[in-house]
């Protein structure tokens, strides 16, 4: 138990300037006001715990951890989130991003643009574990659309996740969270 208090500790500090630094990486891409506000860091040990990211329809971004190949880091946004980055980031106007927000609709401009957005994530993400000197690295594989209570079948419900969470407001939209998953193996080896 105190491994595990000690491990949150040191991710939430490794973590929370990564936060601070998102909203400014993701103001450059989308010319859009964005806030990254409230970020957290908790070990994940259930399904039921998990499948909580995965109760609304979202956005996932699986990158492969291919320097020491120990497993995948998914990134879990809200669709309204995804819709509005991408949206802003293709350059859409006001108007039609908010009638695809009132839709839902994560149509084919919206997948390019967030395949774009989870790439800056991934990259930003990269380079904190690479800063770290343990040889991990990560390559943005795919992004998806999942519908409520699906999940990627490289999320393993029962294994141990460390899930780093942050709101993240574009513009006047509402504030979503938005999660980072990391297996547990991962953020050991990153902090020993």
């Amino acid at each position: 138990m105190e491994q595990q208090k000690e491990m949150i500790t040191r991710s939430r500090t490794l973590l929370m300037p990564f936060f601070d630094q998102l909203a400014s990486d993701l103001q450059i891409i989308t010319n859009a006001n964005v806030k990254c506000e409230g970020g957290d860091v908790v070990l994940v040990k259930s399904g039921d715990l998990l499948s909580h990211f995965f109760k609304d329809s979202c956005l996932v971004s699986k990158a492969k951890e291919d320097g020491k190949d120990s497993g995948h880091v998914h990134l879990v946004i809200d669709v309204e989130t995804g819709i509005a980055t991408s949206g802003f980031m293709m350059m859409l106007e006001k108007e039609s991003i908010d009638e695809k927000i009132s839709k839902r609709n994560f149509d084919e401009e919206i997948a390019e643009g967030f395949q774009e957005v989870a790439n800056l994530l991934t990259g930003a993400t990269n380079t904190v574990m690479e800063n770290l000197g343990k040889g991990h690295h990560l390559f943005l594989q795919t992004t998806s659309y999942c519908e409520s209570g699906q999940h990627p079948d490289t999320l393993q419900l029962y294994d141990v996740y460390l899930a780093a969470t942050v709101d993240i407001q574009v513009e006047d939209y509402i504030s979503k969270q938005a999660v980072w998953l990391f297996p547990k193996e991962v953020v050991e080896d990153l902090l020993q």
